[in-house]
């Protein structure tokens, strides 16, 4: 006897009707091979021998070779304002990002590592130590109260007294903005709290760049990943607005990411994501089933890169000195006469910050949506968001603060056995001129709020 496959999607149902009575109508699982899970199972295997010749690694130099899915994305720069915003985010030149994309995968971006040399310090000082508040949702403080301090001073407690009963290694997600509902799997408007400016500026300059011009960060959800952790295959559809991007960053330790189909019977491509790398899921990659098998220690080397580098700030300028110019083989080298810690304050202190940039795709136009597509055909290529210029002096001073800070010791320490992921998503739809006939622009007002 035939065997039956397995049913994954029980929710994907048609209707057929009976050949034997035309007014009877009865229910058809469409039923799909799960190509998914073996490929997960591949690589959460815990053997020191994991073969690794299929993972894509978009920062060796030969990856369009030796993959033939993997094609090469192009950003033009055509703006000096687009390195005022980059300086004050700690991210390299526009122009100078490696951008890749999967021809298998519409939709689907990868940024290499876009942040200068050191600057990850700032984001994973934001993550580890002023993210985990009372003000937002952590997996840990529904039944253990913070007493009004910050789980991070419980970890560097349980450093100086060696205690093994630390809170903070319990952490594993925070939600920001927009609460996520783990056990309804939905968004509740009125369990909110503030989106924090500095990361929905990163966020939206970096959706900007891709045509995403009216992307608006409403949510996001960090997860810590120890060594042995992983996450399963799933994919993300509880926003309203499917149309607009999801953008996650990794930080830390290296994870081995499966992406997807809209089914599990599509066969994932496994990915290797370093610390400081952006992804984009948008087009049809948006719904697509993704998941992390696998969390993998990276070179110790590109980790230096990331956030580990010796640098000093300089008695009489912002700009930082760069103390060892040693490079990791899988990260570009930085121009030489490039700044690698905190920059100059935004010459432009007007209420808002413009950029502009345009994009050339060297694969198919469905690899991301257009801004033609954003906003109607009426195109601004122009960035702007509202207080840019005072949010990036912010970010600006906590840099030069955190790259000539002694104190930096305990982050190392937790990074050494961690990774982060920081997923930032537009939950309701925004009027655009597409939905609305209103020009898209910097104005956050006019919006369709979940009800």
């Amino acid at each position: 006897m035939k065997s039956v496959p397995q049913i994954l999607n029980r929710s994907d149902m048609e209707l057929d009707e009976c050949s034997t009575c035309s007014d009877h109508v009865r229910h058809v699982e469409i039923r799909y091979e799960d190509n998914f899970k073996p490929v997960f199972k591949k690589y959460k295997c815990r053997s020191k021998n994991l073969d690794l010749s299929e993972v894509v690694d978009f920062h060796c130099k030969d990856v369009c070779d030796r993959f033939s899915s993997v094609t090469s994305l192009g950003i033009d720069k055509v703006a000096l304002t687009d390195d005022d915003v980059c300086e004050g985010l700690g991210l390299k030149p526009v122009d100078h990002w490696k951008c890749f994309s999967l021809k298998t995968n519409p939709g689907f971006i990868v940024i290499c590592n876009p942040f200068r040399a050191g600057c990850q310090r700032y984001w994973l000082k934001r993550l580890l130590k002023d993210v985990p508040t009372p003000s937002n949702k952590t997996n840990i403080n529904g039944g253990i109260p913070l007493r009004g301090g910050l789980l991070w001073d419980d970890y560097i407690k349980c450093l100086s007294s060696d205690s093994r009963r630390c809170l903070y290694r319990q952490l594993r997600w925070v939600t920001l903005g927009l609460h996520y509902n783990w056990n309804s799997k939905m968004y509740n408007p009125e369990d909110v709290s503030p989106m924090p400016e500095d990361i929905a500026l990163l966020s939206s300059f970096v959706a900007s760049r891709f045509g995403f011009t009216c992307f608006k960060p409403e949510a996001a959800i960090v997860n810590y990943y120890k060594m042995d952790s992983t996450l399963s295959g799933h994919n993300d559809h509880s926003e309203l607005d499917h149309e607009a991007p999801l953008v996650s960053m990794s930080f830390g330790q290296s994870a081995i990411f499966l992406a997807g189909g809209l089914t599990k019977a599509v066969t994932p491509i496994p990915i290797r994501l370093h610390s400081g790398d952006i992804v984009i899921l948008s087009s049809t990659s948006r719904l697509a089933y993704h998941g992390v098998p696998k969390i993998l220690h990276d070179s110790d080397q590109y980790l230096q890169q990331c956030w580990g580098k010796k640098l000093s700030v300089s008695q009489n300028t912002s700009e930082t000195v760069n103390q060892e110019d040693s490079q990791s083989p899988e990260t570009p080298k930085q121009p030489e006469n490039q700044s690698l810690g905190a920059m100059d304050k935004p010459k432009n202190q007007s209420k808002y910050i413009s950029v502009s940039s345009n994009i050339r795709d060297d694969s198919s136009p469905s690899v991301r949506r257009t801004c033609t597509t954003m906003t109607g055909g009426n195109c601004s290529p122009k960035f702007k968001y509202p207080n840019a210029a005072s949010i990036l002096q912010e970010i600006n001073e906590g840099q030069t603060r955190l790259l000539s800070d002694d104190s930096w010791e305990p982050f190392d320490r937790y990074l050494q056995n961690t990774r982060l992921n920081l997923s930032i998503r537009q939950v309701n739809v925004q009027m655009t001129p597409s939905r609305d006939q209103h020009e898209c622009t910097g104005d956050r007002s006019e919006e369709s709020q979940l009800m």
